[in-house]
């Protein structure tokens, strides 16, 4: 069923911009899917040959790929540049670079506590020394933008014009997660996995609070790319900081994950919604 909701002054209703926020994300999955499948195929030992990883790092550009192309064939180059230019959106309060940068890590270790005072955990985890977190750095500021000019650059603001901000996040989140899928496949990658299937779904209920706090930091900050990518930068570095076991890290993830949730119900109580402005 359409939904009659104008998002833009141009008149777009609910239904046009359905079918192109579907058109969005088959562009975006299918951009970076081609790209990852001779990794992922040589991961298997379907080929024999042996693409470079670099086609990993490449697989990212699929979400800004789409978002330029239906930006520029549906509403013109001014738009494409108009939302390029939040990239650059730095005047939001210094309070803002503050939660973007430090709340990640404030909850990773938040939860850390948690599972050590309960005893889930000793002291066996260590930090990644400090010259391969500037690596991961320096992959961040390349690669993050280019997924947040899709997500929250193109798919957020219309997701939300047509479902509001609360489902829009859950929506977002659910398809941002699943754009991860091929990877579990992929040796070497962060999201490999021997159970694809519970991998994913662990995965997804955890992305969903992290998507809304995107929604409400994107939202009180005008929209600003740049704070997105600071957060999504953050949320990796900090993901890549503590080196666990294989199962003390799901139990750090999901214990991240509920503080994370009980993080967007306080925000709700004080604040009403919490992705609205």
């Amino acid at each position: 069923m359409s939904k009659e909701v104008t998002l833009t002054p141009d008149g777009t209703t609910g239904f046009a911009d359905i079918r192109v926020l579907v058109l969005f994300f088959a562009l975006a999955y299918l951009v970076s899917w081609l790209i990852w499948l001779p990794l992922i195929a040589a991961s298997q030992n379907w080929i024999s040959a042996r693409p470079p990883f670099l086609f990993y790092y490449l697989g990212t550009i699929g979400p800004a790929v789409a978002a330029v192309l239906l930006l520029r064939l549906f509403e013109g180059t001014g738009a494409v540049w108009s939302m390029l230019r939040k990239l650059v959106l730095w005047r939001v309060g210094f309070k803002w670079y503050l939660i973007a940068l430090l709340l990640p890590a404030v909850i990773r270790f938040a939860a850390l506590g948690v599972l050590y005072l309960f005893g889930y955990i000793g002291w066996e985890f260590h930090f990644r020394p400090w010259h391969e977190l500037l690596g991961v750095f320096l992959l961040m500021l390349l690669l993050v933008p280019l997924e947040e000019i899709g997500w929250r650059g193109y798919a957020l603001p219309r997701l939300q014009g047509m479902y509001g901000a609360f489902w829009a996040s859950i929506i977002l989140g659910v398809l941002w997660s699943l754009w991860h899928l091929p990877l579990v496949w992929l040796a070497g990658s962060y999201q490999q996995s021997d159970s694809p299937l519970e991998y994913m779904i662990v995965f997804t209920v955890t992305i969903l609070p992290i998507s809304i706090l995107f929604t409400w930091l994107y939202n009180h900050t005008n929209g600003s790319l740049l704070l997105a990518s600071l957060f999504h930068a953050a949320i990796n570095i900090t993901e890549s900081a503590i080196v666990l076991r294989d199962k003390d890290g799901l139990f750090l993830l999901l214990v991240s994950s509920v503080l994370s949730a009980v993080l967007v119900g306080i925000i709700e109580v004080r604040a009403g919604a919490p992705t609205r402005k």
